[in-house]
């Protein structure tokens, strides 16, 4: 894909890359944060 940052095809994509980055890492740090030993149980 060319670069062209005023794509809103590409905005979209970049947009939907970083949310799904985000959505990768949030399951991550709840499951460290369950694991380690003194912290509150979440369910």
């Amino acid at each position: 894909m060319p670069n062209m940052p005023h794509s809103p095809a590409r905005a979209a994509y970049i947009k939907r890359e970083i949310s799904r980055e985000l959505d990768g890492q949030k399951p991550c740090t709840l499951r460290q944060s369950n694991t380690q030993p003194g912290t509150r149980d979440v369910g």
